[in-house]
C-alpha cells in the first residue's frame, strides 16, 4: 500500500464514521478517509478478516453496506432497497417473527433464502423455520410452542434446497461461504449439544492444516513465467498442487505496490464455487485476491463478481 497511508489510523477513522452514521456504503467511507475506492476496499477486506466490521448481503445498487458488530438492527432502515418479492418476504417475516418453511409458497421460500441479513434458517427437531433476525432463540421457542422444556433450537445444517445455491456441497468438511457473515459449519447434532459446543466444533474444523514443503510442478512454473511477463512479483507459496497454485504476490503500479493473494487454476472455466473459495481464502489472509485461469470470463461470472469487484480480480493466463 502507499507508504503515506497509516492503515491503523484509517481503520480508526472508519470505525468512528460507522459508529456515528451506522451502516454505510464504501463510497462514503472513501470520502471520509480521503482514499480511493481501491485502497478503502482493501482496508475493509482486512477489517472483515479481523471482525472489526461486517458486510451486508443486501446491495444498494451494486455495493454492500459496511457496519459495526452490534449495528445489525440498523439494516432495517435499508429494507426498501430489497427487490419486490424479497421485500414481501421481509415484511411477512417481520410481522410474523417466524415462518414455517413448508407453509410458504415457492417464491417466498426463494426470497427468504435471499434476504440473509434478515431471515435466519433454523430447525426445531426436523421442522425448518425462518426467524426474523432480531428475535432471540429463547423468544422464538416461547412463541413457537409455549413450552420451555422443548428441545433447544440449533443452527441449521446447510441445506442446498433452502439456500437455493447451484454449488455442490459435500457432506463432510465443506463450508458455505457468504461475505461478512459467520460461517455455519455443523454436523448432525445430538439434541443435548449446546451452542458453545457448535462454536468449538467450528474452531477445530477451521484450523489450517500444517504446511508441507511444496513440490514444484509444471503448472507452478507456468504460473511463475506468466507473472514474470506481467511484471508481478511472486512473494510466497501458500499451496501448490498439480492443477492449482495459491501464493502471495505483489502487483506494482506507478505509485503503489499492493499485495494480493493469487489463486491460479489450470482450467478453462471458472465457477461461482471457485470465486467463493477465493473470497474466503483472501479473507483468511486479509488481502484482496487475484484469480488466474486459462479461459474467458463468462457473463454469468461477471455478474456474480460485480459486488466484489474491488476485492476479487480475474485475469486470463495466456
Amino acid at each position: 500500500m502507499h507508504t503515506g497511508i497509516n492503515v491503523e489510523e484509517v481503520k480508526k477513522r472508519i470505525v468512528w464514521f460507522l459508529n456515528q452514521k451506522g451502516p454505510s456504503l464504501p463510497v462514503h467511507l472513501a470520502k471520509t478517509t480521503g482514499l480511493s475506492m481501491v485502497f478503502v476496499s482493501a482496508i475493509l477486506s482486512e477489517m472483515l478478516g479481523e471482525e472489526k466490521v461486517k458486510m451486508s448481503f443486501m446491495r444498494i445498487g451494486s455495493s454492500p453496506l459496511y457496519f459495526l458488530p452490534g449495528q445489525e438492527s440498523k439494516l432495517e432502515e435499508f429494507a426498501d432497497n430489497l427487490k419486490s418479492m424479497e421485500k414481501a418476504a421481509f415484511t411477512k417475516l417481520k410481522q410474523n417473527k417466524f415462518l414455517k418453511n413448508d407453509e410458504q409458497e415457492p417464491a417466498i421460500r426463494v426470497a427468504l433464502s435471499a434476504i440473509k441479513d434478515f431471515a435466519i434458517p433454523l430447525k426445531l427437531d426436523e421442522e425448518v423455520i425462518w426467524k426474523y433476525f432480531t428475535i432471540s432463540n429463547e423468544e422464538l421457542i416461547q412463541i413457537f410452542s409455549g413450552k420451555p422444556d422443548i428441545p433447544k433450537i440449533i443452527p441449521q445444517k446447510i441445506i442446498p434446497i433452502l439456500i437455493e445455491e447451484k454449488i455442490e456441497i459435500k457432506e463432510e468438511a465443506e463450508i458455505k461461504i457468504e461475505p461478512n457473515q459467520n460461517i455455519i459449519l455443523a454436523k448432525q447434532s445430538k439434541k443435548e449439544e449446546t451452542e458453545e459446543t457448535f462454536s468449538n466444533e467450528l474452531a477445530i474444523k477451521s484450523k489450517k492444516p500444517k504446511k508441507e514443503k511444496p513440490i514444484p510442478t509444471k503448472f507452478l512454473e507456468e504460473v511463475k513465467e506468466f507473472l514474470l511477463k506481467k511484471d508481478i512479483e511472486f512473494l510466497q507459496e501458500v499451496l501448490i498442487d498439480k492443477k492449482e497454485v495459491i501464493a502471495k504476490i505483489r502487483i506494482n503500479s506507478d505509485l503503489d505496490k499492493i499485495n494480493f493473494l493469487m489463486i491460479a487454476k489450470d482450467k478453462k472455466k471458472i465457477s461461482e464455487a471457485d470465486l467463493i473459495f477465493a473470497y474466503q481464502k483472501a479473507s483468511d489472509e486479509k488481502m484482496p485476491c487475484l484469480v488466474v485461469f486459462k479461459g474467458e470470463v463468462s457473463k454469468k461470472i461477471q455478474e456474480f463478481l460485480e459486488p466484489y469487484k474491488n476485492l476479487l480480480k480475474i485475469i486470463k493466463m495466456h
